[in-house]
Order: structure tokens, then C-alpha cells, then sequence
């Protein structure tokens, strides 16, 4: 029922955002250990360090497998981290009896907005706590390698355009793998309504055998081995450093 994240001895790097020094346990509110947390994303809002995470129970897909999103405000004291005040948004299937993940968090205006939704239709929703205030639809971009989902906290470019990465996947492979996950960017006007300018031609990075797996034996049903999943995205020179997961 915790999660991973930096310590930061000496803060935060004021020029990249990332948290300095080792790692500890980031305790959560009502934590039982019958839930497990992943897909953990790191955004500031309003000058503070956030953390956005999926709350999941069970395993089995279509049996015990069910998911939500939540976000925290976390502080750092003494060389320490805590989570201050965590929230479960109001909408779609985050109810905790369905799956609802891969929300994507950024400010604008000085209010909390998420990617709810990037195809068929760009789906931004602006989030008071629990609660969702507005809801923006667009037209979503044409991507010819599965459905987009999640990827990286938007970065602003500068130019009135965020960009992100996001992930998506295709059914390619033989059972048990079944499909093979891609990642490319693409950005959208950082005002309302959030309008798609640009996708990438093709993928950027795609999963590969070549990075090596593993079963995880709780979970052999919905295993997938080849995969890339962008998670965070910094300047870096002139290009852009990113992390991201692969191969489940």
C-alpha cells in the first residue's frame, strides 16, 4: 500500500523539477495491502510537487481486476516526503468497481485540468479535488497504432502548444503475448478548448524483445511482454529526456 519516490536531501533541482538524492516509502491514506498502486506520475501545480498514481485490486482480468486514479499533494520536510492530502475524482468509471486509468494532470489558468481521453475525441477535464468543474471535447488526432492512451504531464513548448507522449498498442503477437505496445508524442493548444495540432508519422519507440521479460505470476492472464510506457518528460539540451517502463 506504498509507494516509491524520491528523497530529496537537498530538495528539488529548481531547473528540472526532479527530486535529488535516494528513495523511500510514500505512505498512503487507507492503505490495506489488498490494493497495489502503479503507473505513478509526477506534476507540479501551483508551485507544488503532485503525485498521480492507479489504485488497483486483484489480478484477473474480468474477475477481481478493478482500478481507479487518484492524485496527492505531497511535501517535503527535512529531507523527507509525505503526502498531505490525496483525492479519487468524481467521474467516468472511478467509482472502484470498474477500470479507469491513464489520466494524464497539468495546470493551466491556475487550475488543475487532466487528459481524460485522447481518441476518438480529446477529452480535457478541469478538477476542483473530487469534483469535475468543466469538461472540453475536440476532435482527437488519427493514429494508426491502436488506441492513444496515458504518457507524460504535458510540457509547454513555449510557442502555445503542449506536448506529451502518450502510448497505445496493437494486437500483433500470438496468445499469450497478444499485443505489442508503441510510443510517440503529439500537442494540443494549452487553451480551452485544447485543440490536437500535431501527432507524430509513425512510433518513436516500440517494445522489444530485445529488453528482456519475465511472467509475473500473479497476473498471467493479462501479462504483456512487450511494452513501452512513457511516464515523465524534462528538457534536456536541446531535445527532451523521458522515463518510461517496459515490458510490464
Amino acid at each position: 500500500g506504498n509507494l516509491l519516490y524520491g528523497e530529496a536531501d537537498v530538495g528539488i533541482d529548481p531547473q528540472t523539477g526532479i527530486a535529488l538524492g535516494g528513495s523511500q516509502m510514500l505512505p498512503l491514506a487507507n492503505a490495506t495491502d489488498t490494493e497495489h498502486h502503479e503507473d505513478c506520475r509526477l506534476f507540479v501545480f501551483n508551485g507544488e510537487p503532485y503525485i498521480s498514481y492507479t489504485e488497483m485490486g486483484g489480478y484477473r482480468p474480468g474477475i477481481d481486476y478493478t482500478c481507479i486514479t487518484k492524485y496527492a499533494r505531497l511535501k517535503l520536510s527535512r529531507g523527507k516526503w509525505s503526502v498531505l492530502q490525496e483525492w479519487q475524482p468524481r467521474h467516468g468509471n472511478n467509482n472502484g468497481f470498474k477500470k479507469e486509468k491513464n489520466w494524464i494532470f497539468f495546470e493551466h489558468d491556475k487550475k488543475l485540468h487532466c487528459i481524460y481521453a485522447t481518441d476518438p475525441e480529446h477529452v480535457i477535464l478541469e478538477l476542483d479535488g473530487d469534483s469535475v468543474k468543466r469538461k472540453y471535447d475536440s476532435p482527437g488526432p488519427l493514429w494508426q497504432w491502436g488506441h492513444i492512451r496515458g504518457g507524460t504531464p504535458p510540457v509547454d513548448l513555449g510557442d502555445g502548444r503542449l506536448m506529451c507522449m502518450f502510448h497505445s498498442s496493437i494486437p500483433t503477437e500470438t496468445p499469450p503475448h497478444y499485443v505489442r505496445y508503441y510510443a510517440a508524442a503529439y500537442t494540443f493548444e494549452k487553451k480551452p478548448p485544447f485543440r490536437v495540432l500535431q501527432i507524430s508519422e509513425r512510433p518513436i519507440l516500440s517494445g522489444s524483445e530485445e529488453d528482456g521479460h519475465r511472467v509475473d505470476p500473479r497476473y498471467t492472464e493479462g501479462w504483456k511482454p512487450y511494452v513501452v510506457f512513457p511516464c515523465g518528460l524534462v528538457p534536456d539540451k536541446d531535445g527532451w529526456l523521458m522515463s518510461f517502463g517496459i515490458n510490464d
